[in-house]
């Protein structure tokens, strides 16, 4: 049992910071695409830049150290419920990452909206 929950721990740290790199990606892509689109816009200033950056570097570390090989060795074997665990870990981390990016999209274009109205006055 201790080496199960040891594992489900292992997953953990490996598919949030997975997703927190993922979660990087795609808010810079995002952010990439709307200054394209709005260049008079500072996208750097937002609030939640440096923490989700932080997170980013983190994760490569946290990936590294909780790789499948090594959660692996945790349990000697693979059957179905070990997978249907993994895939419930990954979605839920899937779900952070989807409202993370959400919350940085909406927060972007609160950014536009309000140089847009300060432009039309």
């Amino acid at each position: 049992m201790k080496n199960i929950d040891e594992y489900i721990t292992c997953r953990s740290k490996y598919f949030k910071a997975k997703r927190s790199n993922e979660t990087w990606s795609t808010i810079q892509d995002l952010r990439g695409n709307y200054e394209k689109q709005f260049p008079n816009v500072n996208f750097y200033s937002s609030k939640w830049k440096t923490s989700l950056k932080e997170n980013a570097e983190l994760s490569k570390n946290v990936m590294s150290e909780n790789s499948f090989k090594i959660c692996n060795t945790l349990i000697p074997y693979q059957t179905i419920d070990v997978r249907l665990m993994d895939e419930h870990i990954k979605m839920n981390f899937g779900f952070i990452k989807e409202f993370n990016t959400g919350f940085v999209k909406y927060d972007f274009l609160s950014q536009i909206l309000k140089v847009m109205s300060k432009d039309g006055n």
